[in-house]
């Protein structure tokens, strides 16, 4: 049956139609051929939606009962495909190409693209389901249909319009990379050649076990792809191959790649679209063994190759595939389960068998190589990017989208620009919503308004693409709620199956867990212990993690991270003070009426989209407002104060200018009052209280021995240690001052501490005059020693070691 487009005078009547064949259709810009909505795949579509011009696909794979479609993208695939594609009743195209979309019914059909290696077009598409999501269902691809009018300006117009054929997804598949085959060999198929050439084509299909028919139906296909005359002269050539095959030799693949004078990215692709791996054929290169069988290593890293799989290495050295599917890319460790799956995969489709695990290793050895030494070298992301000042967040969705966020506002792609890897149990986030508010989330942290405001500078700095990242802990008694507040903040930015972790027991449990996640969040920790406290300060600023590679000797692997970080504790111990230092406490108030967690979570999916979207909009003010923030007066870890402030500056969040400084300072005011549970603080305020100390170490060690409990330091070089680490809180806590010096002809170590609130202050200087030669600017010839630290509590000092100690 023959129907021309004007069958359907609108794409209205046209959608009913396709409708009441079980089609599932999609709304297309006019004159385009791509969705302009970016939920069509999930989206359905009905008559009224269409409006006057506009073109219609309709929806591929098994949300059209397995309806594919053959697109035969050159001349020389759709002249071969009479020869080589099943009949079938359904077909469309455009006056200049016509008959060039072949539709078939396929349950189980994947979509595939078969291009040419040497000049990177494509040859036919078979356009079906795409990539497999985490639920189960398939990414989706559409084909424009009647009465849509191409770019060019012509028409679709339906050749048939009756029952597409059903065919086995397999047997379809075979069947379009024959067509592939013939049309990249049409495309070489050189005049003066063409008999040679026919003669060691038929060699290596009869090599591959091709029965005479086949070959004889494939050469027809090339003869017609190309427009050689000389047909009868090539199928003799098949009839001779066939009938001298018994007793003589016969030519193959090696001799058919020289006469064509086939590249090998050309040669690979012809080998593996005609099947002729699952086969004995003749050689003349590594990669087979001795019987004339191509290894399964040799196919897998072709099959690699032909799928136009990406090969790079990140700076840290490990090797990167990023796979293409359907549009987009997936990225995948080179030595991951999933890549070594999607191996195997393509093996089984190509010879019908698994592969062996010891051809799987080696190939994937060879592509190592390829990756770290030929490959180039590009950064791999989770979750999170920044490229040129603009920042990427991955959605997890399975159409792979993005978030970019720019200083003008933010907006979907359906197409990442940076190469983010998925690691196994991340979850996807919400499409963001414009429009919500941050303080839509505020009935979910029950604190007060300055905790609030720490929780959301928190999520804000968890969207800086390079940090540093204060570590969000969360305190307070049983029943307050701490787990569940973690778990929805985690959600905002970085869902994950994981959701709440137990806490690492050994530091390299900490930092896979920060390699293999965007924010790290750990569950009641009973005790931040000093190794789990100085992880966490790597992970808040940055560093490194060297383990030995397993079986090698000399051979580290570095793990570099530097990640958002929210724990769950009771614990009244908060670690060590470089860890207070980076920490924001938020302590929660006791849940009177609970919500059940059901309830509680239908509540926040509901406003989940909205409050991403709202963060997605401060973050890009951020942006807007960096070099307007102001740089005085910031605490540590100011890159993070100085994002938020950004953000505040610019009205982005839901409280005036000024709060979050307010609030951060007296928290941080809070965590350093918690030196004083620290037995040897107290004992250094003590002394302090009593005129100060000077004198070394293990004088020091000696002289507060008598209050030294089984936390105490048991060497002078482990009290420096401490004392280094406690002197920033000491100092902001209870105004202790200590100093590090050398003093003495012997360059001896002292330690100095006093307290400094009790320091003679001088009085407000005269208009200064020149300063004499030889005395230091402020000093005369009576005070050389100054009117620092040093020299107003230490007149005894020597006056050289005073300026080296004041600096």
């Amino acid at each position: 049956m023959s129907f021309g487009h004007q069958h359907f005078t609108t794409t209205t009547q046209a959608a009913a139609a396709y409708l009441a064949r079980g089609w599932r259709v999609v709304r297309v810009p006019a004159g385009s051929k791509g969705p302009r909505d970016p939920d069509w795949p999930d989206r359905v579509y009905w008559p009224e939606d269409f409006e006057p011009g506009d073109n219609i696909g309709i929806v591929l794979g098994s949300r059209s009962g397995g309806l594919v479609d053959v697109d035969l993208d050159c001349p020389e695939a759709i002249r071969a495909a009479d020869y080589l594609l099943p009949p079938t009743g359904l077909v469309s195209g455009r006056p200049s190409t016509p008959r060039s979309h072949r539709f078939y019914v396929a349950p189980g059909a994947r979509a595939v693209r078969f291009i040419d290696p040497d000049g990177g077009s494509c040859l036919v598409e078979l356009r079906a389901d795409g990539a497999e999501r985490g639920d189960g269902s398939f990414g989706a691809l559409q084909t424009v249909v009647p009465p849509s009018k191409h770019p060019s300006g012509e028409h679709y117009v339906w050749y048939e319009f009756g029952e597409p054929a059903r065919v086995e997804a397999a047997d379809l598949l075979r069947a379009v990379q024959r067509v592939a085959a013939a049309a990249l060999l049409a495309r070489r198929w050189w005049e003066r050649r063409r008999h040679n050439a026919a003669l060691a084509l038929a060699g290596a299909l009869y090599r591959a076990g091709w029965s005479e028919e086949e070959v004889s139906s494939f050469v027809r296909a090339v003869c017609a792809a190309t427009g050689d005359p000389e047909l009868a002269n090539r199928l003799e050539a098949v009839q001779d191959t066939y009938e001298r095959a018994v007793d003589r030799a016969i030519t193959g693949f090696p001799k058919l790649k020289e006469i064509l004078g086939l590249s090998d990215a050309a040669a690979r692709a012809l080998w593996n679209w005609l099947g002729l791996s699952t086969g004995p054929v003749e050689a003349d290169r590594a990669g087979e063994d001795q019987s004339g069988r191509r290894s399964a290593a040799t196919v897998l890293v072709e099959l690699a190759e032909a799928a136009a799989v990406e090969l790079f290495h990140d700076p840290a050295g490990d090797a990167w595939a990023a796979v293409p599917v359907g549009n987009h890319r997936e990225v995948f460790p080179l030595r991951s389960r999933a890549f070594r799956s999607w191996l195997a995969e393509q093996f089984y489709r190509q010879a019908g068998r698994p592969p062996g695990s010891q051809a799987v290793q080696d190939a994937l050895e060879v592509l190592e190589a390829r990756a770290v030494f030929g490959g180039p070298c590009r950064p791999v992301y989770v979750r999170v990017a920044g490229i040129g000042g603009h920042i990427y967040l991955d959605l997890g969705d399975a159409r792979w989208r993005v978030v970019e966020v720019t200083p003008g506002g933010w907006r979907l792609l359906s197409e990442s620009p940076v190469y983010f890897w998925r690691p196994p149990g991340l979850l996807p986030l919400p499409e963001p919503v414009r429009d919500g508010s941050l303080a839509e989330l505020r009935p979910f942290v029950n604190a007060g308004e300055a905790e609030f405001r720490l929780v959301v500078a928190w999520l804000l700095g968890a969207l800086h693409p390079e940090g540093p990242y204060p570590v969000l802990l969360l305190t307070g008694e049983q029943g307050t709620g701490k787990s569940t507040l973690a778990r929805l903040l985690r959600a905002v930015v970085d869902p994950c199956e994981a959701g709440l972790r137990r806490p690492p027991r050994a530091e390299h449990e900490l930092f896979i867990a920060a390699a293999n996640s965007w924010v790290v969040a750990f569950d009641n920790v009973s005790t931040l212990t000093g190794w789990l406290s100085d992880g966490l300060c790597v992970l808040a600023t940055g560093g490194a993690f060297a383990a030995r590679r397993l079986y090698t000797d000399r051979d580290e692997v570095l793990l570099r991270v530097r990640r958002p970080a929210v724990i769950t504790t009771i614990a009244d111990s908060l670690g060590e003070p470089d860890f207070r230092d980076r920490a924001l406490r938020v302590e929660l108030w006791r849940l009177e009426s609970p919500v059940d967690e059901a309830t509680l979570g239908r509540r926040f999916e509901a406003v989940r989209p909205r409050i991403l979207g709202a963060l997605l909009e401060a973050v890009s003010a951020t942006l807007r407002y960096w070099d307007r923030a102001p740089l005085d007066g910031l605490p540590r870890m100011a890159d993070f104060a100085r994002w938020v402030v950004a953000a505040e500056e610019a009205g982005a969040l839901p409280w005036p200018r000024g709060a979050f400084l307010s609030a951060y300072g007296e928290q941080r005011d809070e965590l350093a009052a918690a030196v004083f549970d620290d037995p040897l603080a107290t004992a250094v305020v003590d002394l302090a209280a009593q005129g100060g100390w000077r004198g070394t170490a293990a004088e020091l060690l000696a002289r507060l021995e008598s209050s030294a409990d089984r936390s105490w330091p048991r060497t002078p070089a482990a009290l420096a240690v401490r004392l280094r680490r406690l002197a920033p809180e000491l100092r902001r806590a209870a105004g202790v001052h200590i100093e590090f010096t050398r003093a003495g002809r012997q360059r001896q170590r002292l330690i100095l501490i006093q307290q400094e609130q009790k320091r003679e202050r001088p009085s407000a200087p005269s208009a200064p005059s020149a300063p004499s030669a030889g005395k230091r600017p402020g000093a005369d010839s009576a005070d050389v020693r100054g009117q620092g630290f040093a020299a107003l509590f230490w007149p005894e000092l020597e006056s050289e070691d005073i300026l080296e100690l004041e600096g």
